[in-house]
């Protein structure tokens, strides 16, 4: 099987995943989520002291 054909039977299968009725989907905020922008973002937080436990 080549890439292209598994690239899209990937695509395919998301596709059916997300629009059945008992799924959550959770996306991107848009932001650019590179390592070195979610490091900045928790040393910015532990800084501001607003890292807290999961409850």
């Amino acid at each position: 099987m080549n890439t292209t054909t598994k690239i899209l039977e990937s695509a395919a299968k998301r596709a059916r995943v997300m629009s059945s009725p008992n799924t959550v989907v959770f996306s991107g905020d848009g932001e650019p989520q590179t390592p070195r922008a979610i490091i900045e973002r928790l040393t910015a937080l532990l800084e501001a002291d607003e890292l807290r436990p999961d409850t």
